[in-house]
């Protein structure tokens, strides 16, 4: 637990370029900066009364997000929501995060899920807001710790890689299509079958939980911008694993 968790009194120094990265990061996610709209930074030096420095410190931070996307010789555009890497995400994730929880199974020890069960009280304090990036480190961890006695060294690497991109989209999924309530219900459900010690009733709580996200974006998205084809749909990207 870290120690702005044990002691919820104490007061976070936020710097300007922190503040300038929560103030943008809303309003992607909410959608007031559409998807493939240009980001000036003498624009945003003007609006918010700042100078470049903190702005061009903050889309760096939004970049490493994969919320913005800078391109050579022109503005950082902010990125926009492609079903068709969603899904692909999602497959790879369920490839990897199964494989990972079979190894790690024989780990779920009744400590190893007070472990668990800590981490989510944790994540049950904490709220989502974009002022505050503890709830998504907690949020992270806590699936991580389901599958980090599982993973070998390259399926490491790839599920960082796979993560970083993902994370945008469950932000999506809890701040924009769904909420905070529906995610806690799932990762209650995680921890709660996680503690009947059957590996199959595991994986489909967990498989449920992905596609529960996953299934939210695209309805979302597509509630606002029109019907999807049948060629973005999970089941058209074989998104399913043998449980």
């Amino acid at each position: 637990m870290n120690q702005a968790s044990e002691n919820p009194d104490r007061i976070e120094q936020v710097s300007l370029s922190q503040q300038v990265a929560t103030k943008l990061r809303v309003e992607i996610l909410s959608g007031a900066i559409a998807p493939g709209a240009p980001i000036v930074v003498r624009d945003l030096v003007e609006r918010l009364g700042v100078s470049h420095i903190p702005i061009r410190e903050a889309l760096r931070a939004l970049e490493a997000e994969s919320l913005v996307v800078s391109r050579p010789g022109q503005s950082v555009i902010v990125s926009g929501v492609d079903l068709d890497e969603l899904l692909d995400l999602y497959r790879l994730r369920r490839l990897i995060e199964v494989d990972a929880i079979r190894r790690a199974f024989p780990h779920y020890t009744a400590e190893f899920l007070d472990g668990a069960r800590r981490i989510y009280e944790e994540l049950l304090r904490l709220a989502p807001s974009q002022a505050d990036s503890r709830w998504w480190a907690v949020h992270r961890r806590y699936h991580w710790y389901f599958l980090e006695p599982g993973l070998t060294p390259w399926s490491t690497k790839l599920l960082t890689l796979v993560w970083q991109t993902s994370e945008r989209y469950q932000r999506l999924y809890i701040l924009v299509f769904g909420s905070v309530e529906e995610a806690n219900v799932e990762h209650d459900r995680v921890l709660t079958v996680a503690s009947r010690g059957d590996l199959d009733s595991f994986i489909d709580a967990w498989l449920h939980h992905l596609d529960r996200t996953e299934e939210s974006i695209v309805s979302g998205y597509m509630a606002r911008h029109g019907e999807v084809d049948d060629s973005s749909t999970p089941e058209a990207h074989g998104a399913t694993v043998d449980r």
